[in-house]
């Protein structure tokens, strides 16, 4: 006949990972004065989606923003948490900054290990934008190169106009203020050819 025993846990849950098997010889405690871990036990109904968002994305995030998660496994749905803890550091190894989301889990499709996709909402504001290529830096001038109209035979005219840029963030838009007018033609790429010419 076989012999069973029951194990007991300080806490509710189910049994996520198992390092024994029948036979295995278990000790108290090993000469290193640790204990074998026999059991993992969790429960995930709730799971924590840990992030490494980049330094020049810092200060965009903050406790309680919404989040957005996607994993291959289900690649045609998105699921929903917020953001519960930042860390108070840089992670040395990464360069980024690691923020822990909670997330409700019902349906059990969310399991640990997985690797996430996390779109953390941030404050919007209304600002003029142009695409990151059509900056140009040119000693200590920063501009773009902007559609005047055309010339006399018919040819497209352009026109330096600084702008100050607003460049905190990792996105190809970039925010900039200057006489450039909503709807205004900006060279997107090459401009500095122009400069040159």
């Amino acid at each position: 006949t076989g012999q069973a025993f029951s194990l007991l846990a300080g806490l509710d849950g189910e049994v996520i990972a198992r390092n024994a098997t029948p036979g295995t010889e278990v000790q108290g405690q090993y000469t290193t004065g640790g204990a074998a871990e026999l059991f993992t036990i969790g429960s995930l109904d709730r799971v924590w989606v840990v992030a490494d968002v980049y330094e020049v994305d810092a200060r965009l995030v903050h406790v309680g923003a919404t989040v957005r998660v996607s994993v291959v496994a289900y690649p045609e749905r998105t699921f929903e948490g917020r953001v519960e803890w930042i860390a108070a550091a840089l992670d040395p190894s990464t360069r980024t900054l690691k923020v822990r989301c909670t997330l409700a889990n019902e349906e059990r499709l969310l399991l640990p290990e997985m690797y996430a996709s996390v779109v953390i909402a941030s404050e919007s504001k209304r600002a003029l934008s142009v695409p990151r290529s059509s900056v140009v830096f040119l000693g200590d001038k920063t501009f773009v190169m902007m559609r005047s109209g055309n010339t006399s035979d018919g040819r497209l005219r352009f026109v330096r106009v600084p702008v100050t840029v607003d460049d905190r963030s990792s996105s190809a838009w970039v925010g900039v203020r200057g006489d450039v007018a909503p709807g205004a033609e900006v060279i997107s790429t090459g401009a500095v050819v122009l400069t040159r010419s």
